[in-house]
C-alpha cells in the first residue's frame, strides 16, 4: 500500500469518527430533549386532570367525545373505570411515564393519584408523530454523513496526492 494511500485512508478514517461522532451526539442529545418535553408534558396534563378532580364541576372541565390523541382514565380502587375517554383498553399502571404500543400507535403512558379516592388516574399521549420525527432526523444525519464522508474521502485523496507530488 503506498503513502498516498494510507495517508488518504488515514483522514477518512479520522473524518468517519468525528462525523459518526457528531451525529451520535446530536442524535442523543435531540432524543433526549424530545423525551423530557414529552415527559413534562404529559406530567403537566396529568396535574391538570388530578386537579380538576377535586372541582365541584367535574363534568363540565372534561370535553366531550373522543380523541385519538389522548386517553384518560380514572379508575377506582376496584379497578373500574369511571370514566373512559378516548380509550376502550385498560391503560396499565406505570411508575414513570412509559412508551405503550396500541395497534399502529405509540402512546406515552403515565399514572396519578386520584385525590379523592385510592383509585388512579391513567393518562396517554400519542407519540407516534414525536417518534417520526426522531426516525426522519436520523436518516438525514446518516445521509448527511455519507455525503461528509464521500466529500472528506475524495478530498483526502486528492490532498495526499498533491502532498506527495515529486
Amino acid at each position: 500500500m503506498t503513502l498516498r494511500t494510507r495517508i488518504g485512508l488515514a483522514a477518512i478514517g479520522l473524518t468517519a469518527a468525528i462525523v459518526i461522532g457528531f451525529g451520535a451526539l446530536a442524535y442523543s442529545v435531540f432524543t433526549r430533549q424530545q423525551s423530557e418535553q414529552l415527559r413534562l408534558i404529559l406530567g403537566n396534563d396529568l396535574e391538570r386532570v388530578t386537579a380538576l378532580l377535586d372541582q365541584p364541576l367535574l363534568g363540565a372541565s372534561f370535553p366531550t367525545g373522543n380523541s385519538s390523541l389522548v386517553i384518560l382514565q380514572l379508575v377506582t380502587p376496584g379497578g373500574v373505570v369511571a370514566v373512559n375517554w378516548g380509550g376502550l383498553e385498560l391503560l396499565p399502571v406505570v411508575s414513570e411515564p412509559t412508551l405503550m404500543q396500541r395497534g399502529d400507535r405509540t402512546f406515552l403512558v403515565t399514572t396519578g393519584a386520584w385525590p379523592t379516592t385510592d383509585g388512579t388516574v391513567r393518562l396517554a399521549h400519542d407519540v407516534t408523530a414525536a417518534l417520526g420525527l426522531r426516525r426522519g432526523l436520523l436518516g438525514s444525519l446518516v445521509a448527511a454523513a455519507a455525503v461528509v464522508l464521500l466529500v472528506a474521502g475524495a478530498a483526502a485523496f486528492l490532498a495526499a496526492r498533491r502532498m506527495l507530488a515529486p
